[in-house]
């Protein structure tokens, strides 16, 4: 594993990611970009919270039910992100609680207006 130094806002970060083979045996030069690799990993923790929010949300809305989701991500020295096998296993580890909701009620057709007698 390498450690690459990075600095978001006034704070520095230093992210330990690990060197591609590939990359490691080629002759072109692949510089790192640990910044990169950091702001990456947050828009893919937000975008997959998100969108299980989006698609569980009116489930657990209409049932009742509640939800608890864990899972990590990882990157490499470029910044590119994966869901690591293991919730365990990752640079940052997530979870996420949908706790249960009161199920909506039944919507019901508005009530007719009253009809009058015209003259």
């Amino acid at each position: 594993m390498a450690s690459y130094l990075t600095t978001i806002g006034d704070t520095k970060v230093l992210l330990e990611a690990p060197v591609g083979s590939a990359f490691a045996k080629s002759d072109i030069e692949v510089a790192p970009d640990p910044h990169r690799a950091i702001i990456n990993m947050i828009d893919t923790m937000r975008t997959l919270v998100s969108f299980m929010g989006t698609e569980v949300g009116p489930v657990l809305r209409k049932t009742g039910a509640s939800l608890e989701v864990s899972f990590a991500v990882r990157a490499d020295h470029q910044g590119l992100v994966m869901i690591s096998e293991s919730a365990q296993a990752g640079q940052f580890q997530v979870s996420v609680k949908w706790p249960a909701m009161r199920p909506a009620p039944p919507t019901k057709a508005p009530p007719a207006l009253p009809q009058h007698d015209q003259d």
